[in-house]
C-alpha cells in the first residue's frame, strides 16, 4: 500500500456524517420523525449549511459489513460552516427541548457521528449528493486517491465522489476508521460492484453501504 499525500485538509469542506438505526418495528416512525422534525431542526442550528437523510437500499445486507457496528440502516449528511464540535455543542444543548424534540424510536446504541474534512482544498463546489450514496469507511488509501477522488465521473451511473479525513473522535466516541468515501451514484449498481470500483481509491473497508436519498 503506497502512502498518499493528503493535501491541505484544513481548506476542505467540513461535514458531519451520522449513522443511525431504529428499534425493530419502529423504522417507519423513526424515518418520519427524522424527515419531518429532526432534519428541519438540525438545519436551524447555526453552522449547519445543508442536510440530507438517507435509507439503506432494499436488498443490501448489513451483514456484508465488517464494521463492529454493522447495523446502519439510516444515514444523514450535513455540510458545515463552523467546526463540528461547535455545531454539536449547540445540538446537544437543544436536544430534548422544544427546539429539538427527541424520539423513542431510535436505538441510540447504534448511532455513530463522524466529523470529517475533505482532503481536497475547497474549490467553491461543496459535495452535495443528489442521488443514491455509496459510503465506505477505511483506514487505507491507495495512490490514485491523491488526485482522482474530487471529481465528476464520466462513467455511466456515477456522479461526484469525495474523500474525507475523519476526526479521531466525535461526540466523545472514537471513530472506527480514518477516512470516509462518499460517492454519489444514480444507477442501480450493487454495493459489491461499487466497492470493487472504489478499490482503486481505498484499501480494505471497515464498513460499506449503499443508501437512497429520501429527503428533498
Amino acid at each position: 500500500m503506497q502512502q498518499v499525500q493528503e493535501g491541505n485538509a484544513v481548506a476542505g469542506q467540513q461535514v458531519l456524517f451520522v449513522f443511525s438505526d431504529a428499534f425493530p418495528g419502529r423504522e417507519s416512525d423513526y424515518q418520519q420523525w427524522y424527515l419531518h422534525r429532526h432534519l428541519p431542526d438540525m438545519k436551524q442550528v447555526p453552522g449547519v449549511d445543508t442536510g440530507d437523510f438517507f435509507r439503506r437500499c432494499a436488498g443490501e445486507s448489513p451483514e456484508s459489513s465488517q464494521c463492529p457496528e454493522p447495523s446502519k440502516n439510516f444515514a444523514a449528511f450535513y455540510t458545515l460552516g463552523k467546526p463540528c464540535d461547535t455545531v454539536l455543542a449547540t445540538v446537544f444543548e437543544r436536544s430534548g427541548s422544544p427546539a429539538m424534540p427527541r424520539t423513542d424510536s431510535i436505538d441510540r446504541s447504534k448511532s455513530l457521528m463522524l466529523g470529517a474534512t475533505a482532503l481536497q482544498p475547497s474549490s467553491g463546489d461543496d459535495f452535495l449528493p443528489k442521488h443514491s450514496l455509496f459510503v465506505a469507511l477505511t483506514n487505507e488509501l491507495v495512490s490514485a486517491a491523491d488526485t482522482g477522488l474530487d471529481r465528476n465521473s464520466d462513467s455511466p451511473g456515477e456522479a461526484a465522489m469525495r474523500l474525507f479525513r475523519v476526526a479521531e473522535s466525535t461526540a466523545n466516541k472514537t471513530s472506527p476508521a480514518s477516512y470516509l468515501l462518499l460517492w454519489d451514484v444514480d444507477a442501480g449498481l450493487s454495493e459489491t460492484a461499487l466497492l470493487d470500483r472504489a478499490g482503486q481509491f481505498i484499501g480494505q473497508p471497515v464498513f460499506y453501504g449503499l443508501y437512497e436519498k429520501i429527503s428533498n
